[in-house]
């Protein structure tokens, strides 16, 4: 009896679980802001991938500082339409032309950190030898 208790709860727990995982990827930061200089805050907006004009590729709110933060996933034109409920807002058009670019240049300086390392381990390593040949 115990242990058909144990399951139920132990299986609904995993069924409601999320992973999640955190990177550091290059994004597209838009900055909007009022004439006077205010922030557009907390304002609605909607960001089109270049292959569907009709379907957000995403929604939500400008953060505090009146900034739109997404990351496309493929090259082309993307348009971001951000409005307030008095009538404020604006289309903006973003071409991406160097979306793997980007990607590579990142995991090329991990590879370049990586062999600077290799080499300087085996430097050291040779170093040792030759040491010890010397007593």
């Amino acid at each position: 009896m115990w242990f058909v208790v144990f399951l139920l709860i132990f299986s609904s727990s995993i069924a409601h679980e999320v992973i999640t995982q955190v990177k550091k990827e290059t994004a597209v930061v838009i900055e909007a802001r009022y004439p006077d200089g205010m922030p557009f805050s907390y304002e609605s907006y909607e960001v089109y991938s270049p292959d569907n004009s009709k379907i957000p590729f995403a929604k939500g709110r400008t953060d505090r500082n009146g900034r739109i933060i997404f990351l496309p996933d493929k090259k082309g034109v993307w348009i971001v339409k951000a409005f307030s409920s008095d009538g404020h807002g604006f289309v903006k058009r973003i071409d991406i032309k160097d979306l793997e670019n980007k990607r590579e240049n990142s995991s090329n300086r991990f590879a370049r950190i990586v062999a600077g390392a290799v080499i300087t381990g085996g430097l050291f390593f040779l170093i040792g030898i030759l040491l010890r040949r010397k007593r």
